[in-house]
């Protein structure tokens, strides 16, 4: 395995080239995939900010939709709704 330091400028490009290459993915899988390649201790952080920071990410992010509330039924009071059929089929 190959140590990459955080404070290289390169692990940051190396961590958005990842998260690229495995279709956008979230943080957890593009930890997991980075810790299978390289070793880059204290990573997890800068993995958040480059997924977070990702333009194509948060142009198709979905935002959770507004809940409309529910319209009550109008009360029913006891033999408002009442009908006879006196004559029948016709």
């Amino acid at each position: 395995m190959v140590l990459v330091p955080t404070s290289l400028t390169e692990a940051r490009s190396i961590i958005s080239n990842l998260h690229v290459d495995l279709g956008h993915l979230g943080t957890n899988a593009v930890s997991t995939a980075l810790r299978e390649r390289v070793w880059m201790p204290y990573s997890t952080e800068l993995v958040q900010q480059v997924v977070a920071t990702c333009d194509q990410c948060q142009f198709t992010k979905r935002e959770p939709g507004v809940t409309q509330p529910l319209h009550p039924l109008p009360r029913v009071n006891v033999g408002d709704i009442v009908a006879f059929d006196f004559i029948g089929p016709l």
